[in-house]
């Protein structure tokens, strides 16, 4: 669905014209400030986007800044909820994806992969070729653009710092979209949903110490990656993956208010094979996260305690968690057993880091 370009003024307004003598990236910065200023500044605050209904915000985002769009980066590791993640996202009508380019997942390294060749390392990619080529699968008459791309978690300074200096690729120009805003969602799991992923389970069997040292380490990356985005002022949103799940209220809430133009979000509504997605996506999720949330008890299937009041929980410390590994045979008890003393201490840091982000509430701005 589109929202009606037609209804739209577009202004005039050419970045090379307005200084000729500044470089682009001091252009795009200036330009950022200003949609900042006319979208959520003192005279429109961002609680005049929550009066529409989900349409009508999309119009009204586009009919403000015609010539802007929110870039929304999912900063999520793979394998660790980052599509039902996208599919919330995706109940938005305001949302433009990737999928229609028919590759795996919908995810934008896959495509540029593809298309142009580009590795896995977004530090080497020529940001304005990444732009031209997801134009053409953006649907650039909805106010919010989405780039899944697992690792980009790895690479968040690298590419912050090659769309601020990014030179707008001319098929977006053509379409009036003269700037981007960033906006960064993080989402984590805890340690004990392990059993909600069959790569997790896989990895266990064979070398489970190698699997905790790697959630230390993705750990570890979103807090760095936390503190980096912070220190520039562009704090991101943190999701916990069980609030994704078990408290959908309370996380729909915190996302819409942090992408108002995103509009409202369905936590019940199945992605359409054919319609949203298509075969070549090889979408892992079926039904609506809502639907798996309450097929799967959070005690019973991940000794996941949720706090009496509904909002937030956390991980049993007492639960005991069995699986077969191929050396040892049945292990019963925690996974923390297979890490150091230093180690857990630095988990367990890192844990607490990105629990108090996730309750923590972020400007829109």
């Amino acid at each position: 669905k589109s929202f009606g370009s037609s209804s739209c003024t577009r202004q005039n307004r050419n970045p090379a014209k307005m200084n000729s003598r500044l470089p682009v990236y001091t252009i795009t910065l200036s330009l950022q400030m200003t949609v900042e200023a006319v979208l959520w500044g003192r005279n429109i605050p961002a609680t005049e986007a929550s009066q529409h209904g989900e349409g009508s915000i999309g119009r009204w985002c586009l009919e403000r800044t015609p010539w802007h769009r929110t870039l929304l980066l999912s900063l999520v590791p793979a394998y660790h909820g980052s599509t039902a993640l996208e599919s919330v996202f995706m109940s938005s009508s305001n949302l433009a994806t990737l999928c229609t380019a028919d590759m795996w997942q919908c995810e934008g390294n896959k495509i540029l992969a593809a298309e142009v060749g580009f590795s896995n390392n977004m530090s080497t990619w020529n940001f304005s070729t990444m732009l031209d080529v997801y134009s053409k699968y953006w649907d650039l008459d909805r106010p919010v653009l989405l780039e899944k791309s697992p690792n980009q978690l790895l690479h968040v300074k690298a590419m912050r710092e090659g769309l601020l200096r990014v030179q707008m690729p001319l098929r977006m120009q053509h379409h009036g979209v003269r700037a981007l805003t960033l906006k960064y969602v993080m989402m984590w799991r805890p340690l004990c949903l392990w059993t909600l992923s069959t790569k997790s389970i896989a990895s266990l069997t064979k070398t489970p110490r190698a699997w905790i040292l790697r959630e230390l380490e993705l750990y570890e990356t979103m807090v760095e990656a936390h503190r980096y985005l912070s220190s520039v002022g562009q704090e991101p949103l943190v999701i916990n993956f069980a609030d994704l799940l078990w408290n959908p209220r309370a996380t729909k809430a915190r996302i819409e208010s942090f992408v108002p133009c995103l509009g409202d979000l369905d936590f019940e509504k199945e992605i359409e094979l054919g319609k949203t997605v298509f075969l070549g996506n090889h979408w892992k999720l079926s039904g609506a996260v809502h639907s798996f949330a309450r097929e799967h008890d959070p005690k019973s299937c991940c000794g996941y305690l949720m706090n009496p009041n509904g909002t937030g929980g956390a991980c049993s410390g007492a639960s005991v968690m069995e699986f077969q590994t191929e050396r040892d045979g049945i292990f019963r008890g925690n996974v923390l057993a297979f890490l150091h003393q230093d180690e857990k201490e630095r988990i367990g840091k890192a844990l607490n880091f990105l629990q108090v982000q996730s309750d923590s509430v972020v400007a829109s701005g």
